[in-house]
This record gives C-alpha cells, structure tokens and sequence, in this order.
C-alpha cells in the first residue's frame, strides 16, 4: 500500500512538473509573423493626452516586442467615430473605438447615419470608461444643467463630443459645445474661456489640471441617467470612479459611460488577428508598464461587453480560452 502510495505521489509529481514546463514554454512562446501578412501596422487613436492614444501605443509596443521587424505607427486621429471610418477605408489595420461608437457605426446610427459601417471587427475589450464632467469649482457648478457658455465636447468625432451632444439635447443643457483637443480643452478651462468639459476616466490631462488648480469632477447619476440609458441603451450604468485619482474627489464617483475596445479591419487575415491577440495576451506586462487601465481590464470575460461582430481570429482566441461571447459578437461564420 505504501509503494502504491508512493507511485502516485510520483506520478503527481511528474504531471505538475509536465503542466510547469508547458506554461513556461507556452508563455515564453515566439510567435512568428508570416510573409504574406502587413508589414505595417497603422494604430489609430487620438489626441496625445488621452487614454485612446496610451491604449494604441500599448498595443504598439506589444508588436514591436514580439515582432520587431514590424514598422508600427501609432497615428493621432479625431477618436472613435474617425477610427471606425478610417477602418472602414483600409487606411488602419487597428483602432481605439468605444461599445457605444461601434454600436452606432454597425448600424448606421447616430453620428453614422444614414450609413452602416461594416468594414471593421472588435479586436479586443480594452477599458470601462465612466464620463465624467469637469469644472473649477470656482464657477459654483455641482450639476449637469448648471454649465453654460462654451463647453468643450473635446474632438469632433469623437465618442466624447458624442456623448455630451446626445447628453445636451436628453437634458436640455444650454451650454454651446465646441470643440478643442484635451491640452486646449484644459488651457481653456484655465483661462476661463469654457465653463467645463466632459471626458472619460481616466484622464491624465484632468488628473494634472486637479493638481494645479481646484477642481470639480462629478458623474451623471439618477434622474439624468434613467433619462439618459432609455435613450441609448448602447451605455452601461453605473460605473464607478475609483476616489482619489484627482486631487480633491476622495470619494467614489458613479456616472454613466461605456467600454473602449480595439477594432480591426474584417479583410485581415485570420491567423494573423489570432497572432496578433495571442501577443497582446503574452505580454500583459508590457501593456501594464504602458498603460495600467488596459491592463486591468483586458481579462477575456470582459468580450462579453462588446457590441460588434468579432473578427474571427479574435473569436479563435477567445473560445480557446473559454470566454463568455456574446451573440452580437458572431457573425463570420
């Protein structure tokens, strides 16, 4: 009994040994680009001092880890509703793009109407995005009917200046939007030329203007929101800002707000979509090192959120791994 005993400690011993070994090869895996695929990877985003732009360069410097001979360029576009149609003419392989944007785009809605865009595929989740709605707290404002005179919807095309248009019209705010990048966005608020300005947490830009000067950031909670998700369904509510990331907010914040995802083109091969996610999931380091929030929120389960087709590469990759995916999400079958 006690050799038998023996035997299968042994035993026991010899298969985790086998799964150790597995791992550490399978992690340490080099992938291989093949010939016929691009030799260059077009990345779109957004303006420097956004999440788009840090979540397109981490996914630029994941290819460039594991494939260095990619020439990899991480291009500044006007956000999502410019990616999605950037995609659409073969002039990106890759692109930031939100839940909410490739909703619309897929079915020729909002910003996209009258035309369906059905050149793209979801990549990958990337990030939950809580908006947030920011002003000093010198002008007295503490709610989202309080802003008037020029409000910054950031970049026209954006999935900001569409969510503050939609917000605007669902609440009837009477405040003017205009449009000005982040780092003028920021200057403007500083030198009072705007009353506020919504963007998505978290935001580096906000984060520094709380430093400098005292700030208030507050969500779309309640009445506003009920209002709000029955128009668009396409948003998530609620989502939570973390206390403590801007100078000044200690407590927890609820807005609503959507996911960021990574898009592609539908023409890309499959094995080279499938590549291309297996690296990204490799090296959740370096996209850790890059930028944290897309990190956090890269887990598989999170494909559940997306509200577009699939690349099939990318629907490889999450079955394998034994993702939930969600019947929005399969198309090209």
């Amino acid at each position: 009994m006690k050799t038998n005993r023996l035997i299968v400690l042994a035993l026991c011993i010899l298969v985790m040994f086998i799964l150790i070994n597995s791992a550490t090869y399978a992690s340490g895996e080099k992938l291989i680009w093949k010939d016929e695929w691009p030799t260059k990877i077009r990345i779109g985003t957004a303006t420097i001092g956004g999440g788009f732009y840090m979540g397109g360069s981490a996914l630029a410097n994941v290819l460039k880890e594991e494939f260095p001979e990619l020439e990899v360029i991480v291009e500044q576009t006007k956000a999502a509703v410019h990616n999605i149609k950037l995609i659409e003419d073969n002039q990106l392989e890759f692109a930031m793009a939100t839940t909410n944007t490739t909703y619309q785009g897929w079915l020729g809605e909002g910003a996209f109407e009258p035309t369906e865009y059905k050149g793209f595929r979801t990549f990958m989740p990337a990030w939950a995005v809580p908006m947030t709605f920011v002003t000093l707290k010198s002008t007295g404002i503490t709610n989202i009917k309080d802003f008037t005179g020029k409000f910054s919807g950031i970049t026209k095309g954006s999935a900001t200046n569409e969510f503050v248009r939609k917000t605007f019209e669902a609440l009837g705010v009477k405040a003017k939007v205009i449009n000005l990048g982040i780092a003028d966005t920021v200057q403007a608020i500083k030198n009072g030329i705007i009353s506020g300005y919504s963007i998505g947490y978290p935001n580096p830009a906000t984060q520094d203007l709380s430093i400098q000067r005292d700030t208030m950031v507050f969500g779309m909670t309640g009445e506003d929101a009920e209002i709000f998700k029955k128009l668009y369904p396409e948003y998530t509510y609620p989502l939570t800002i973390p206390g403590g990331y801007y100078k000044g907010i200690d407590e927890p914040i609820d807005s609503i707000g959507f996911y960021d995802v990574v898009i592609t083109r539908d023409d890309l091969p499959e094995d080279m979509i499938y590549t291309c996610l297996k690296a990204m999931y490799k090296h959740q380091d370096v996209i850790e090192a890059t930028w944290p929030l897309f990190a956090k929120g890269m887990s598989p389960d999170f494909v559940k959120v997306v509200s577009a087709p699939i690349h099939k590469g990318s629907l490889k990759y999450f079955r394998e791994v034994g993702a939930e995916i969600p019947e929005i999400g399969i198309l090209d079958e």
